[in-house]
């Protein structure tokens, strides 16, 4: 990727005793190669056809950019800042960037500035060497009217800057389960963008990863699109396929229905307890749930549950006797490995609890 500068003059005039005519520019970028998220040091120079050098001292100079706005004070004619170069994820195919350069006009009048630039090489890191493979994603946070959301899914990145995939989502707005695609970009060894397409929008994430390649998980933070806030973690999925039958024990957590999201106080629900995935599709359990500080003891779950489709997410139907009546009644889970499952209730929290959790054995 090149980086190429370009410098403008802001003029103003001045009384013809004060005139300084500056015709002379040049402006330069150290090092001549840098990754990205590193900084680069841009420094512009202005020379006077006449008067002294001196008599710029004080002014500013501005640096202007995609990747942010700095200025540096000149001195003896010279003025510099540091820009810390990022990836652009709306357009991850754009390999230039331009830095404008803008001298202050406040003590300076100017003529004849012809446009000065240099170009530095920015080496990226290479797409895969960090996020590749298939990923569970669990996502926790809040929506725009302060209650609850979350996400379970599936990604697949492709090693090139490029994700698909399947995800359940939950909030007061409703329920979806949708398909994913997306891309994502490394600024560093260890830290990344992430961009989600989501139906007719988009969810922006800070991604962090510990440094080497295929990395078996990362963390990740919501930053923009969607209105949703919150942070989440991907997980190497290392058995999409893997056999269901067995027992599991469980925990879940979450909140109460958004029956009246702006006037009514959401109450806490956890569950613990223990679930049996039988090999004719049906399942049976025991729970403990606590809702608010009321506590429900020992009640019995019975329901059905449907085999992995290709991104290792089933669907479940799990009746709670004595539970509130919004319970939720209807899952989505996502295999993570052949142990252990992530899930959330799919029954949409505007009318029913929102809760999210684990099985494992």
């Amino acid at each position: 990727m090149r980086l190429h500068l370009a410098l403008l003059a802001l003029l103003s005039p001045l009384p013809l005793h004060a005139q300084i005519i500056a015709t002379s520019t040049t402006a330069v970028v150290h090092p001549a190669a840098a990754a990205i998220g590193t900084r680069v040091l841009v420094t512009a120079t202005i020379t006077p056809a006449t008067g002294p050098v001196s008599a710029l001292n004080g002014l500013t100079m501005a640096f202007n950019s995609r990747s942010g706005n700095t200025s540096g004070t000149i001195q003896n004619g010279v003025a510099g800042a540091s820009i810390q170069i990022i990836p652009d994820i709306s357009n991850p195919s754009d390999q230039q960037e331009t830095i404008d350069v803008e001298f202050d006009g406040t003590d300076v009048r100017g003529q004849g500035f012809g446009p000065s630039s240099t170009t530095v090489t920015v080496q990226e890191l290479a797409q895969g060497s960090q996020l590749q493979g298939a990923y569970s994603l669990s996502f926790q946070g809040t929506a725009a009217s302060g209650r609850a959301a979350a996400a379970r899914g599936t990604l697949l990145a492709d090693g090139n800057g490029n994700v698909t995939g399947e995800l359940d989502a939950n909030s007061s707005l409703g329920a979806y389960v949708l398909a994913v695609t997306g891309t994502y970009t490394f600024f560093s060894a260890t830290q990344g963008s992430l961009r989600l397409n989501i139906g007719q929008g988009y969810e922006d994430f800070a991604l962090f990863v510990p440094p080497g390649a295929g990395v078996a998980a990362a963390t990740l933070v919501a930053t923009g699109g969607n209105a949703i806030f919150g942070t989440g973690v991907l997980e190497r999925q290392a058995a999409p396929g893997a056999a269901l039958v067995g027992s599991y024990a469980f925990e879940d957590s979450g909140e109460t229905a958004c029956t009246d999201c702006t006037g009514h106080p959401a109450e806490p629900v956890r569950s613990a307890g223990f679930l049996a995935l039988n090999s004719d599709g049906t399942l049976s359990g025991v729970a403990d749930q606590w809702i608010g500080a009321t506590l429900l003891q020992g009640a019995t779950l019975s329901g059905t549950y449907t085999a992995p489709d290709a991104y290792g997410r089933l669907t479940l139907q799990i009746e709670l006797p004595g539970a509130s009546p919004d319970q939720p009644t209807h899952y989505a889970a996502y295999l993570v490995n052949a142990s252990r499952l992530t899930f959330l209730s799919i029954d949409s929290h505007a009318t029913s609890i929102l809760l999210t959790g684990e099985l494992v054995r």
